[in-house]
């Protein structure tokens, strides 16, 4: 439901595929695979579906929370930029398990 709530005010009247969407406006990508995946295809291993949770609230905490709140939300740990690189770099081996 996120990344299609989120990209829907972006969709125009073409049709715009979600991939370039929410590349704009900057979701990983990998989470868009993921809402794929959930949609049609086989379910995702848990570990995987509570990474993509942690991403997008992260988003949003980020994108919209912070600024409505006018505090400092959305300053970032150096402890959480490496995770957030962890969790990309094993999408790639979760994506196996999809298979």
């Amino acid at each position: 439901r996120f990344v299609n709530l989120i990209t829907e005010r972006k969709q125009k009247m073409a049709s715009i595929p979600l991939r370039q969407l929410a590349k704009e406006v900057d979701i990983p990508i990998w989470v868009v695979d993921l809402r794929h995946e959930l949609t049609h295809g086989k379910l995702p291993r848990l570990a995987l579906c509570r990474k993509g949770c942690d991403v997008v609230l992260d988003w949003l905490r980020k994108t919209y929370w912070s600024r409505q709140l006018g505090n400092n939300l959305c300053e970032e740990s150096e402890d959480e930029d490496e995770e957030q690189e962890e969790v990309e770099a094993n999408v790639d081996l979760d994506n196996d398990a999809w298979e």
